[in-house]
């Protein structure tokens, strides 16, 4: 009788236990990178007036920043469908980055961001080069 308890907590403990397929993004990663995605497509939309250019823009910086991550579109978008699909998790990601995202609104003096209103787009390399906004987390 203790033998099929002991094998009922443990199998019970293994059940509960996430364990994330070798090609989804882990949320401790792909929260920085869905952040970055949302930093640089507001970016685009406030300073792109073209539709066009804007998709051509956001289409380009997102390839960018997903190698920078050194992530593969189709990883993004297997881990992206898994999150969507474990909706407590992608919660999760979704307050620590609305948090990051007040956390360095607060940063940034007004000033900035009213100069920053009268500076061209970005551009595919911008971002993420050596110089750029949005870094690959430590």
């Amino acid at each position: 009788m203790k033998r099929k308890i002991a094998f009922i907590l443990c199998l019970s403990f293994f059940a509960c236990e996430r364990i994330l397929a070798p090609e989804v993004i882990p949320p401790e990663k792909m929260k920085f990178i869905l952040r970055d995605l949302m930093i640089s497509s507001g970016i685009v939309d406030l300073k792109t007036q073209n539709l066009r250019s804007k998709d051509n823009i956001r289409r380009d910086l997102n390839e960018e920043l997903l190698h920078a991550y050194g992530i593969s579109k189709e990883d993004f978008f297997n881990s992206y469908t898994y999150y969507i699909e474990h909706a407590v998790e992608m919660d999760t990601m979704f307050q620590w980055i609305i948090k990051d995202l007040q956390r360095i609104q607060q940063q940034v003096p007004p000033e900035v961001i009213k100069d920053t209103l009268s500076v061209a787009p970005p551009t595919p390399g911008s971002l993420t080069g050596a110089q750029g906004a949005l870094a690959k987390p430590q």
